[in-house]
């Protein structure tokens, strides 16, 4: 028993002396890394923010671009003389000869008229009297809000159907004739290169996307097919679209904000920027998926942890060595003390 003491004793200084080294070494190692992986994702949430930010503030002022385009069209139209005294005059007499006039006005504007499709005058009681499509004559819109809201002032933001069936954007406004207002001026934008717009991913990768909605029925339509959709979806509930779309339903509740971590409608988690057209009364986000933003950190981890891989096995032998080495030492100059 007393021969093995000496033993146990070189085991035990050894067994310390290699955890002093481990702690001195591998602690300031796993302390750098830790915190150089937490600087990293920092910086590439902060990157990601900017970049989806600048870009939702192009996209909105393309659409904003859209909104200011169909107005100008709207006052331009709405404020030619011989279309209000034509409306005018057909209104008051019932004349042929009137709305002929009309329709032929309005159709020369229509093909004049870069993305109008149709355009359509109003009577006050929301009866079609004049379009440059006949076959929208006679028709009673005086149910559409768009119209009741168009005798006082122009308005958008509305989402409609063309004859094929096509998504197309409604601008509506007053036509003025002597002070009064003698009905209302409606038209009707292709919405094919606003979706083309929206449907541009540059700077978005993989991933990213840039999505627009309106409020339809006390819920969330989706103007264009999103980019991992063939179709646009039906119109959300506010309950659906807080589960799939968060973003968005505070977008439409005129809040421009950024989202770090939420989910989308195919369940993946997102970074995502909203913002709030209040002319159009239109939300737009843009988004991406954080498992592609943070790509490049996920990258440096796995490197980090090969590395360590590598290198930790050698920390342990090194320091085993040298701890074998003291060992050795300390315990002949114990012996040569207790010689003296």
């Amino acid at each position: 028993p007393k021969a093995g003491r000496p033993r146990r004793g070189r085991l035990t200084i050894r067994f310390k002396m290699t955890a002093v080294i481990l702690v001195a070494v591998l602690v300031p190692l796993v302390v750098v890394g830790v915190l150089a992986r937490v600087e990293q994702r920092s910086l590439v949430t902060r990157d990601t923010t900017a970049q989806l930010e600048a870009l939702a503030s192009v996209q909105k002022a393309r659409l904003q671009g859209y909104a200011d385009r169909g107005f100008d069209t709207l006052a331009l139209a709405s404020g030619q003389d011989q279309l209000s005294s034509s409306l005018d005059a057909f209104v008051r007499t019932g004349l042929g000869a009137h709305q002929r006039f009309l329709n032929e006005i309005l159709s020369d504007f229509a093909l004049t008229s870069r993305g109008v499709g149709c355009i359509m005058a109003v009577a006050p009681d929301g009866t079609v009297v004049g379009s440059s499509d006949p076959a929208l004559l006679g028709r009673d819109l005086s149910e559409q809000n768009y119209v009741q809201r168009g005798l006082t002032a122009a308005n958008t933001g509305t989402i409609g159907r063309d004859q094929e069936g096509n998504r197309v954007g409604i601008f509506a406004g007053p036509i003025p004739f002597k002070g009064r207002i003698v009905g209302v001026l409606v038209l009707k934008f292709d919405l094919q290169p606003l979706e083309e717009l929206v449907r541009d991913f540059t700077g978005l990768g993989e991933t990213g996307e840039t999505v627009v909605a309106a409020r339809r029925q006390g819920g969330v339509l989706f103007l264009f097919p999103r980019r991992f959709e063939r179709e646009a979806p039906p119109i959300l509930t506010e309950g659906e679209a807080k589960e799939v779309a968060l973003p968005m339903v505070a977008a439409l509740a005129g809040e421009e904000a950024m989202f770090s971590d939420t989910n989308d409608y195919r369940g993946e988690r997102v970074i995502a920027a909203a913002r709030f057209l209040p002319s159009l009364g239109w939300g737009l986000v843009v988004k991406m998926d954080r498992s592609e933003a943070f790509a490049s950190s996920n990258r440096f981890t796995r490197f980090t942890g090969l590395i360590a891989a590598v290198v930790v096995p050698l920390v342990l032998l090194i320091a085993a060595l040298m701890a074998r080495g003291i060992t050795r030492r300390v315990i002949e100059l114990a012996r040569v003390a207790a010689a003296v």
